[in-house]
């Protein structure tokens, strides 16, 4: 099912989270999940979203 709220993420945190320090991002586009470790995820959003700056802002 996709998220049409205008979410372009969606971190999930888990029993592995809590296993091994990973997060599971999915990108609402494409469905497709990123695996990373927690500490990354900060970055990874950041990355993610650059190209979606709203009303050109940088």
């Amino acid at each position: 099912m996709r998220d049409f709220i205008g979410v372009p993420l969606c971190p999930a945190v888990d029993h592995q989270t809590l296993a091994n320090d990973t997060v599971t991002a999915r990108c609402r586009a494409t469905g497709e999940p990123s695996h990373l470790p927690m500490m990354e995820l900060h970055t990874f959003i950041i990355q993610s979203i650059t190209p979606f700056r709203f009303f050109g802002r940088t």
